[in-house]
């Protein structure tokens, strides 16, 4: 276990992208839903930015704009993930 916790808390991934290097974001408001694309590197920098849907303004953390197909990946048994920290 003395290795496990040197690992902390955080857990950084690669998000898959398009040919163009793009990757797929859906606005979490409920009236929206709406789907675009981002280039990585491209936003701002920082552990506390936040992401703005074009479609309809929604600000939010950047881990709330998920897409489901990385979600997917990463948790298969994402129906037992009640919140996002």
């Amino acid at each position: 276990m003395s290795h496990l916790s040197k690992l902390g808390n955080t857990v950084s991934i690669q998000l898959p992208v398009d040919e163009r290097g793009f990757f797929g974001r859906e606005c979490p408001h409920s009236k929206c839903k709406g789907y675009f694309k981002v280039k990585s590197g491209t936003g701002l920098k920082g552990e506390e930015t936040s992401c703005h849907c074009p479609y309809c303004g929604h600000t939010a953390r950047n881990d709330q704009f998920l897409t489901l197909g990385p979600v997917n990946t990463i948790w298969p048994d994402r129906a037992t993930i009640t919140e996002w920290n």
